[in-house]
């Protein structure tokens, strides 16, 4: 599109993608370059879990709280990413209780 003489602008509108989005795809020379740079891209929430999996071990499990305490630490993320990633931990955690008590 852009050798058609798009401009970035008339491209992202045409497929509804940010301008940020549209620049990284018209300045990358290769295919290689943009999928080396989506591999290597840590996520801003990745700092974080290993304080969040302390508190899940410790027994808290109260995703607004956990999301208030690490929002205090500098997460700017979103309280829906932090209910997301404890899901999988909340959900078993029942089934680990009742396998302690049937004992």
């Amino acid at each position: 599109m852009l050798a058609d003489g798009e401009s970035i602008s008339e491209i992202r509108r045409a497929l509804r993608l940010d301008r940020k989005t549209v620049q990284r795809f018209a300045r990358a020379e290769s295919l290689d370059e943009l999928l080396a740079k989506a591999r290597n891209r840590g996520s801003l929430f990745d700092r974080f879990k290993p304080c969040l999996n302390e508190r899940l071990d410790a027994g808290h499990t109260d995703a607004a709280r956990l999301s208030e305490e690490i929002t205090a630490m500098g997460y700017r993320g979103s309280d829906k990413t932090v209910r997301r990633y404890l899901h999988p931990f909340r959900a078993t955690r029942p089934a680990q209780l009742l396998s302690i008590f049937s004992r």
